[in-house]
């Protein structure tokens, strides 16, 4: 996986290929890290909850905010 990939794209070609994890390269095909699918799932939960308050068109606040905040 290119070093500078989306995150969304990343869990898409987890969930494509079923993988467990994957190797991290650099420009000039240098391993630089790993992914392993737990980050992954993380990742991919926090993005759905920035797009789903986005989508109710608020703010920088998180999803267990209060009203009042």
């Amino acid at each position: 996986i290119p070093v500078d990939m989306d995150q969304e794209e990343v869990g898409h070609l987890f969930e494509i290929y079923n993988i467990n994890s994957a190797c991290v390269v650099d420009k000039s095909n240098k391993l630089i890290g790993m992914i392993t699918s737990d980050y992954v799932l993380t990742v991919l939960k926090e993005e759905a909850e920035e797009d789903a308050l986005r989508l109710a068109g608020v703010g920088d606040e998180v999803i267990t905010d209060g009203v009042f905040k």
